[in-house]
C-alpha cells in the first residue's frame, strides 16, 4: 500500500514538472516574440541600424579599450562584494573575489534572466564557507541593492543638474518623479534599517516561542547577518560610492561606442541618465535578459533630452550589450567548465593559468 502511494506521488510530481516545463517554454516563446517585435519597431523608426556595427571592426583599438573598461568594471564590482563579505566575517580575499564576480557578471549579462550569476556567487562562497550561509546570501543581496541604489543616486544627481529640461517635457517630468520617488523610498528604508536599535529582541522572542522548530534557526541567522550590516554604515556608504564609480566606468564605454559609430556627440549627463534608465529597464522580465527593452529605453531618453537630434542611439546600447557578451564570454566558459576546479582550490593558493 505504501509503495502504491509513493508511486502515485511520483507520477503526480512528474506530471507537475512536465506542466511547469511546458509553461516555461510557452513564456520563453512569448518573450522571443516580444523581443523581435521591439527590434522591428526600433529598426522601423531608424533607432537601430545594423550597418553601424561595422565600425567596431574598423576601429579595433577602441574595441579593445572598451573590453578593458569592462574588466575594470569587474574589478570595481569585486571590491564592493569583497567589502560586503568581509563585514560578515567571510574571509574571501579581494583576489579570490574577482573570479566568481567575473563569472557572476557574465551569467547575468549573457544568459536569459539576470539572477543566474548571483546563484553562482552564493554557491561559490557556500562551498568555501558552509557555516556562513546567511552571510553569503545576504552579501550577494546587499551587493545587488548597492548596485541598484548607485544607479538611482547618479540618475537623480544628473536629473537635478538638467532640471530645466525636465520641466518642459511631461514624459521627462514623470521620469524625474519616478527617479526621485525611488531615491526617497531607498533613503527611507535605509534610514529605518539603520535607526533600529542594535538589539530589538526579535531573535530572543523567536528562540523563546519557537525554539524547537527547525525553521527558526535560519531566520535568526538572517537577522544576525542583517544586524552586522546595520553596524557597518561606513562600509555601506563605501559600497554605494563604488557603485557610482562603476557607472562612470560604463559611461566611458558608452562614449567610446558612440564615437566609434560616428553619432552626434551629446552631453555626458544625457548619456549617463540614458544608460542608467536602460540598465534599470533591463530588469523588466518581458524579454530574455531585457534585450530590446534596454535599447528602446536608452534611445528614447537620449532623444527626449535632445529634441531635434536624429540618431540610431539604440544601436549604441545594443553594441554595448554585444561587447559585454564578447568581454565576459571567458567568464561563461569558466563558469561552465572550470568552477568545479575553483571549489577544490584552497584560498591560500594562487590559481594557475592553463594555456
Amino acid at each position: 500500500m505504501q509503495r502504491q502511494r509513493l508511486m502515485h506521488l511520483k507520477d503526480r510530481f512528474e506530471v507537475a514538472a512536465h506542466f511547469l516545463l511546458k509553461r516555461q517554454s510557452y513564456y520563453f516563446g512569448i518573450k522571443i516574440i516580444v523581443t523581435l517585435l521591439i527590434f522591428w519597431l526600433l529598426i522601423h523608426h531608424s533607432q537601430l541600424k545594423v550597418e553601424l556595427f561595422s565600425s567596431i571592426f574598423e576601429k579595433p583599438l577602441f574595441a579593445f579599450a572598451i573590453i578593458g573598461l569592462f574588466y575594470i568594471s569587474v574589478l570595481v564590482n569585486s571590491w564592493r562584494w569583497y567589502r560586503l563579505n568581509a563585514v560578515q566575517g567571510i574571509r574571501l580575499s579581494y583576489y579570490h573575489s574577482i573570479t566568481p564576480t567575473l563569472v557572476g557578471i557574465a551569467f547575468n549579462n549573457i544568459l536569459p534572466g539576470s539572477v543566474g550569476g548571483d546563484v553562482i556567487r552564493c554557491y561559490y562562497v557556500l562551498k568555501k564557507f558552509p557555516e556562513q550561509r546567511s552571510g553569503a546570501l545576504l552579501s550577494v543581496f546587499m551587493d545587488r541593492v548597492c548596485g541598484l541604489m548607485g544607479m538611482i543616486v547618479i540618475a537623480c544627481i544628473v536629473a537635478w543638474c538638467r532640471l530645466e529640461i525636465f520641466s518642459h517635457d511631461n514624459r521627462l517630468y514623470y521620469l524625474l518623479m519616478v527617479c526621485f520617488s525611488m531615491l526617497f523610498a531607498g533613503i527611507t528604508l535605509f534610514g529605518i534599517f539603520m535607526l533600529l536599535p542594535d538589539k530589538i529582541g526579535l531573535s530572543d522572542w523567536l528562540k523563546q516561542r519557537f525554539m524547537h522548530h527547525r525553521w527558526v534557526q535560519p531566520i535568526i541567522s538572517i537577522l544576525e547577518a542583517m544586524r552586522v550590516y546595520r553596524q557597518s554604515k561606513l562600509v555601506l556608504m563605501e559600497c554605494l560610492l563604488v557603485s557610482i564609480v562603476n557607472q562612470l566606468v560604463l559611461l566611458m564605454v558608452i562614449l567610446l561606442v558612440n564615437r566609434m559609430m560616428g553619432l552626434p556627440n551629446l552631453s555626458a549627463f544625457d548619456y549617463i541618465l540614458a544608460l542608467t534608465i536602460g540598465q534599470i529597464a533591463n530588469l523588466i522580465p518581458l524579454t530574455p535578459g531585457g534585450v530590446g527593452i534596454g535599447e528602446a529605453a536608452f534611445a528614447n531618453i537620449v532623444l527626449m533630452l535632445n529634441p531635434g537630434i536624429i540618431g540610431a542611439y539604440a544601436t549604441v546600447f545594443f553594441a554595448f550589450r554585444l561587447l559585454i557578451t564578447v568581454a565576459y564570454l571567458p567568464g561563461i566558459v569558466l563558469g561552465i567548465f572550470g568552477l568545479k576546479l575553483l571549489h577544490n582550490q584552497k584560498l591560500g593558493e594562487v590559481p594557475t593559468i592553463i594555456h
